[in-house]
């Protein structure tokens, strides 16, 4: 599942439109990363807003009216963890 989860990531990031803004994140600042890279996806979630619930379905194991009623930001901190080198390939 870990594979699909990824690739779905990916889609939802092109989906997003946010490539040059992942370029622009400070990585001189580990901490700070991880904010700005919360924020940036937080921001743009309402451009995939179908596909994060098929991804958090997917993860979860669950249907999707499960999945609406996910608090998000809690889930992408979870992601963010489950892959730690998720956050250093979109930064």
């Amino acid at each position: 599942m870990e594979a699909q989860v990824l690739i779905k990531i990916t889609s939802l990031i092109a989906k997003m439109e946010i490539t040059e803004e992942l370029r622009k994140i400070d990585r001189s600042n580990v901490e700070a990363v991880g904010t700005d890279l919360l924020i940036l996806l937080v921001n743009n979630l309402y451009k995939v807003e179908n596909e994060i619930y098929e991804l958090i379905a997917m993860y979860n194991k669950c249907d999707i009216e499960l999945a609406k009623t996910t608090d998000i930001i809690t889930f992408i901190k979870a992601l963010l963890v489950k892959f730690p080198g998720l956050q250093s390939f979109l930064a």
